[in-house]
């Protein structure tokens, strides 16, 4: 089989020796040798290789007495190197971390590149924590050929600002999302801090399991002064925190 050391001898009896081999017929597969004094053959075949071969041997009598053989010659080729990578989870929150696993067959080197580097064995993992949507990919050759496979690391756009407007004495809502990704299951707290003197804000409902919508009512009382704050919304499970930032501009128009 092609990448794989290959040994035979061909003999002979009777005569003068030393003995002189040649192949007269059919071609030896790349990487395999015809030793001339000893008829060994050797090597590691590079290429798959098929058809008869005929061997003359000669004596050193004079004059010289040969005799021929034909074989059958049969390398078959390698089997085709297999990879897997996969990255776990898939989509992380900003500064969250993904798992690279991989495991590679048939190969005698692998090598990464996108989003990491250097030779890498033919199993394992490593973790990644990406600081923008990564795509990772991973070379291995061997005997059979060569493959490439890649895995993405999506990283989460992080919660932005906005406005609310609110008079003195009057409530303004605002609809809070939660969206899971990566495989995500918890239950997630919301709170809101840094709103203006005297107001409160309330979240209905004030926690959310994985995904879903909360209102966010905030009421101003009245004779609040004109004011612009900044609002935090802080949405909390055990392993992640998220923020967004909401303007909320006091005084009428």
């Amino acid at each position: 089989m092609v990448g794989t050391a290959y040994s035979a001898n061909l003999n002979a009896r009777g005569g003068a020796t030393p003995y002189t081999w040649t192949l007269t017929s059919g071609t030896l597969a790349p990487g395999l040798t015809l030793n001339s004094t000893t008829g060994a053959i050797g090597g590691t075949p590079t290429a798959a290789a098929g058809g008869s071969l005929t061997f003359k041997v000669a004596d050193a009598g004079i004059p010289a007495q040969s005799a021929s053989v034909t074989l059958t010659q049969s390398i078959a080729a390698a089997p085709g190197p297999a990879l897997s990578l996969s990255a776990s989870p898939a989509s992380v929150a900003p500064g969250g971390s993904s798992t690279l696993s991989w495991t590679a067959t048939n190969t005698t080197s692998c090598t990464a590149s996108g989003g990491w580097s250097g030779a890498q064995p033919a199993n394992g993992s490593q973790s990644m924590t990406p600081a923008a949507t990564t795509t990772y990919s991973l070379a291995c050759s061997g005997p059979g050929g060569s493959v490439t496979k890649s895995a993405t690391v999506t990283v989460g756009t992080p919660a932005g600002s906005f406005t609310i407007a609110n008079c003195p004495g009057d409530t303004a809502t605002v609809t809070v999302n939660v969206a899971a990704s990566g495989g995500f299951a918890d239950t997630v707290n919301l709170t809101a801090s840094g709103l203006p003197a005297g107001a409160t804000g309330q979240f209905s409902p004030a926690s959310i399991y994985q995904s879903g919508s909360s209102t966010l009512t905030i009421k101003v009382p009245a004779g609040t002064p004109r004011s612009s704050p900044t609002v935090t919304i802080t949405a909390a499970s055990s392993s992640i925190t998220q923020t967004a930032t909401a303007t909320v501009s006091v005084g009428c128009p």
